[in-house]
């Protein structure tokens, strides 16, 4: 997974710096996708981006999930669009930021809403040929 998001991170560094190029449209608040066109890119294949952040009550201690805010090592899981099968993971950085290069296609991304492990949101994503697609997750345990 490092790799891809390394490989991710020099393609896009190279497209930027040819030519001009559209804005990125910032994540959405309701955990949709949004597909704008990089320079570059590999035929098959797109990127997606996302931000993940935890809600919930302050907290006074430093282990377990973060207080209200990004969410740092948290671990994304994307299926295929059945929601049933694998196909990629990888972990958010210090800023709740994840990078994953995936083929073309419908992806499912769960993330908990609710007190138990089985109350899951779901969000659907579509990543296209060449394009950044972005998704902004919430991980809300309902504690507050």
């Amino acid at each position: 997974m490092q790799v891809r998001v390394l490989i991710t991170a020099v393609l896009l560094a190279l497209g930027a710096c040819g030519g001009s190029q559209e804005p990125t449209a910032p994540p959405t608040r309701n955990g949709g996708a949004v597909a704008t066109t990089p320079p570059g890119g590999n035929p098959g294949q797109g990127t997606l981006n996302g931000k993940v952040t935890f809600v919930g009550k302050p907290c006074a201690q430093a282990s377990g999930p973060p207080c209200d805010g990004p969410y740092p090592g948290y671990e994304v899981v994307v299926f295929a669009a059945d929601g049933i099968t694998e196909v990629a993971r990888t972990r958010t950085g210090p800023e709740g930021i994840f990078d994953l290069t995936l083929v073309e296609g419908d992806y499912v991304i769960f993330t908990q809403a609710g007190p138990m492990a089985s109350n899951r949101a779901r969000t659907d994503v579509h990543v296209a040929r060449d394009a950044l697609a972005q998704v902004a997750l919430r991980v809300d345990t309902g504690v507050r």
